[in-house]
């Protein structure tokens, strides 16, 4: 065999490998449209350019071998930094949060979701490494970079991100700068105290009391998370089971053209202007 079949091959193989990102017992594909057995899981790896909420999804789901439907979400965290004790600290924290804000997430249908930090010692498939870089205190925390001192409904929110849900709250104290390119390029945030006009504004809003709008519910209520979001998680990347909440979800990051934003928004189905489009 010469040289330039072999490449060929291995392109083909490392092509195949970026596109079949959910594995179920062992069998690899673009999505997973049937519904977990208990005992089983699933690992998803989708980067945004491949996942239909423009999200990144990087976690194993296990539904738990009890009556009912529990889910069991795994997130596989590596925290960059060179000092051990900050690590370790953060590492505490971040478990305990899922432990205690992240381990009743109950749906309107009465499915559960408990999130888990993934460690050698934990019996499910390695979920994907996520890597997140550390910024100061105070700092507005995203999936990929915590502020040091981030609180627990923080964490939870950033770990449904990495599930592929978006953020559904109106952007109007710091807003993601609406170029696209300038937020490459530049600064990605300015301040609307500049009188910048608000970025996100093509986002369809979530209820007042869900985790991806307002995380601050957690300390109150456990109706935090709707039957679309536990849909999209358990569902991964599955177009027919999820397309109206796919349609909705689009616009998350789009900004109107007269805020500055570079394409605008994108047409989407009419159940996203009904105020439930979440579910129930």
């Amino acid at each position: 065999m010469n040289n330039k079949i072999k490449k060929l091959i291995l392109l083909a193989a490392v092509s195949t490998q970026a596109l079949a990102l959910v594995k179920v017992d062992g069998k690899v594909d673009v999505y997973n449209c049937n519904e977990l057995k208990r005992g089983q899981e699933m690992r998803v790896n989708f980067s945004p350019s491949f996942s239909r909420t423009r999200v990144e999804m990087k976690y194993t789901l296990k539904r738990a071998n009890v009556a009912g439907e529990h889910y069991l979400a795994y997130i596989n965290l590596n925290i960059k930094s060179d000092n051990s004790k900050l690590r370790t600290r953060l590492l505490r924290h971040i478990k305990s949060c899922y432990e205690t804000k992240g381990s009743n997430l109950v749906d309107g249908a009465g499915r559960r979701l408990s999130l888990r930090l993934w460690d050698k010692s934990t019996r499910v498939d390695k979920p994907p490494k996520v890597n997140i870089g550390l910024q100061g205190r105070g700092a507005r925390s995203n999936s990929r970079n915590y502020a040091v001192d981030l609180s627990c409904g923080t964490v939870v929110h950033e770990a449904l991100h990495l599930m592929g849900l978006v953020d559904e709250y109106e952007e109007k104290w710091n807003a993601w700068n609406p170029n696209i390119l300038a937020r490459v390029t530049s600064k990605p945030i300015v301040s609307t105290s500049t009188g910048a006009p608000v970025a996100m504004n093509c986002r369809v809003l979530g209820a007042k009391h869900s985790v991806m709008r307002n995380h601050g519910y957690l300390n109150y209520r456990k109706d935090v998370i709707f039957t679309k979001h536990m849909d999209t998680i358990i569902y991964a990347n599955c177009k027919p089971k999820n397309k109206d909440v796919y349609s909705c979800m689009k616009n998350a990051y789009r900004t109107t053209e007269d805020h500055g934003g570079f394409y605008g928004c994108r047409e989407m189905d009419s159940s996203c202007f009904d105020e439930n489009w979440q579910g129930y």
